[in-house]
């Protein structure tokens, strides 16, 4: 009798449970997509410009990392003296999707620098705080423009106020969001 009992019980408790799982799932549909976190920023990116003053070429790269949980950032200068590129700066991120709109990340660089980032993605652009107010603070705007173009302006804080210290404009040498950087 009690063999029965359970048969019945788990015979109908699957189809219960089943019909539970697609019932949630059609109340709450899934917003996910194919397409991986900052996908419209990955890809290489090279800027012919200014950086410290002086000509340079300077270049990102946003990719995928750890399987596609992160999103991989590196950046290099090179500034260009008599024709040749000498590097002048570089640094790596990775960042968190929390939300659709929110990240976390990190920040290294060849000064030693590790920043902790808070970024807010808003349309084509990504706001990112990083630094804490008892280091240095700083805010960079990566934004995707018409052109299909990246312009990205980084500020500090100096005496409670954002001082610009870089804007360039990026073109995209590479676009490929299936790279994942290890």
């Amino acid at each position: 009798m009690t063999q029965n009992i359970w048969k019945h019980i788990t015979r109908y408790g699957n189809a219960v449970l089943l019909t539970a799982v697609l019932l949630v799932t059609a109340a709450f549909p899934s917003t996910a997509t194919d397409d991986p976190p900052l996908a419209s920023f990955m890809g290489d990116w090279q800027s012919n410009g200014d950086a410290f003053g002086r000509p340079a070429v300077s270049t990102i790269k946003f990719a995928p990392a750890f399987g596609g949980k992160l999103v991989h950032l590196q950046y290099n200068i090179n500034i260009i003296t008599n024709g040749t590129p000498t590097p002048a700066f570089s640094g790596v991120a990775y960042y968190k999707q929390l939300t659709d709109d929110r990240y976390q990340a990190f920040w290294a660089d060849i000064e030693g620098s590790i920043h902790p980032i808070a970024s807010t993605l808003e349309g084509q652009a990504l706001t990112s705080i990083w630094g804490t107010e008892e280091t240095r603070l700083g805010r960079t705007r990566y934004e995707i423009l018409s052109d299909g173009t990246m312009r990205i302006t980084d500020w500090a804080r100096v005496d409670d106020e954002w001082k610009q210290f870089n804007d360039n404009v990026y073109k995209r040498l590479h676009h490929n969001i299936a790279h994942e950087t290890k």
